[in-house]
């Protein structure tokens, strides 16, 4: 079939990504924005040879099935409706398609230097022989803890587990495996630990 003559309908493939991120309640608003704009990435290969309307309308409903997805996530809002915004300004398929990839590319560029203007700061305020009581999962406070550890700094972890997903366990086991002196407790615990910090 030709593809200017498709049905107007996401990729199966784009589908099986926005329900990923649907379903994902372990990974924090920087990972799952990344994965969105890995999305728009993939979107544009398969829809490269469509016609511009079509283009278009394939667009629109995966940036609002990406929205849906995440509805509480910042990050995801701000990418998608950028390259909604952006994607406006096109007059035909080329300028489309170079205009989606230089949005979620400048976005990516920003949310990594952010990410690393972070853990600086983060890096900056942890003091040496500290104890640090986190909570759930957050890539940029464990990238700023991993900062700190191999920046010498000795430092305990303490991670409730986060209950019902048990993301802190998770944050758990990946600063154990940084070899960063980390205490596992339950949720009920984190009051009783407070004098610790």
């Amino acid at each position: 079939m030709n593809k200017h003559n498709q049905t107007v309908t996401i990729p199966k493939e784009i589908k099986q990504k926005i329900k990923q991120i649907q379903q994902d309640n372990i990974h924090g608003a920087s990972y799952l924005a990344q994965q969105s704009a890995e999305i728009y990435s993939q979107l544009i290969q398969q829809i490269n040879s469509y016609h511009f309307t079509t283009q278009r309308k394939i667009l629109m409903q995966t940036a609002k099935n990406i929205i849906q997805a995440q509805p509480a996530m910042a990050s995801i809002f701000t990418l998608t409706n950028n390259v909604l915004l952006n994607s406006e300004k096109a007059t035909n398929s080329e300028n489309l398609i170079k205009n989606i990839q230089s949005t979620y590319t400048t976005f990516l560029h920003q949310q990594t230097k952010t990410s690393t203007q972070l853990v600086k700061h983060v890096l900056n305020i942890i003091p040496d022989n500290s104890t640090i009581l986190t909570y759930s999962y957050s890539s940029t406070i464990y990238n700023a803890l991993v900062a700190a550890k191999n920046n010498g700094k000795k430092i305990i972890v303490i991670c409730p587990e986060s209950r019902p997903l048990n993301e802190g366990a998770t944050l758990a086991q990946h600063l154990s495996k940084k070899n960063i002196q980390t205490t596992l407790i339950v949720d009920s615990a984190i009051f009783s630990q407070i004098p610790q910090i």
